[in-house]
């Protein structure tokens, strides 16, 4: 089965900004304010997906196309919906093993099930990258295993001196984006509605904008 997920379109529109991955190559890190704005754009495209009953399951910075918004300002649309799917109408959930390993959420790994809180692991985790530069979780010794076991763990660390001038209220953000426990974890409304993307973040946020932060693509089901 095949689901036509339809975004808004601009003739000729094109991603000069590349994707975010590419421009993190080049940066290294990004300032409060731009990730916060960033975080709120991609919340956006979540809240509409998840509002459909859509899971991404692969949200990570080469998904996600910078382009230079209204306000002269950096903005991303949510690309490549290869590994997308719907959630069970049953209320059940979903099973299949995939994502990107530096992204994927420790239930995946569990294989314990899941469901769209998956795509919002993935947001606390780029937002950790942009933050500092690096990812909250990494192979000592250059293993998957590793990973995935550091994953499951869960320990969310902000080490010196790349985190010393990073506010509290990003930290306790990331903290809540990226939980184990997935009942816990933020929803897309909730990030929406965290004080600090509000406060640092100014991009719309009614609800019909927010499939402007997707590039219409099909998506397969489970």
């Amino acid at each position: 089965m095949l689901i036509l997920l339809t975004g808004y379109r601009k003739t000729n529109f094109s991603f000069q900004g590349g994707d975010l991955f590419e421009h993190l190559c080049v940066v290294r890190r990004l300032a409060e304010r731009q990730s916060a704005r960033l975080t709120k754009c991609l919340a956006q495209a979540l809240l509409y997906l998840h509002d459909n009953s859509i899971v991404h399951r692969d949200v990570k910075p080469e998904n996600l196309l910078l382009y230079t918004g209204s306000h002269g300002e950096f903005e991303l649309k949510l690309a490549d919906f290869g590994l997308a799917t719907e959630l069970p109408e049953d209320g059940g959930k979903l099973s299949t093993i995939c994502g990107t390993p530096t992204y994927v959420a420790s239930e995946v790994i569990l294989e314990s099930g899941y469901d769209e809180k998956v795509d919002i692991w993935a947001t606390g985790v780029i937002l950790y990258v942009m933050l500092c530069g690096f990812p909250p979780f990494q192979s000592s010794d250059g293993t998957q295993d590793d990973l995935f076991a550091q994953i499951m763990r869960g320990r969310v660390t902000f080490p010196s001196p790349s985190w010393d001038k990073i506010s509290a209220s990003a930290k306790a953000l990331i903290l809540l984006l990226v939980n184990t426990d997935k009942e816990e974890r933020f929803s897309a409304q909730d990030l929406l509605d965290n004080q600090w993307i509000k406060t640092l973040s100014d991009v719309p946020s009614d609800f019909e904008s927010m499939a402007e932060f997707i590039v219409e693509s099909r998506i397969d089901a489970d």
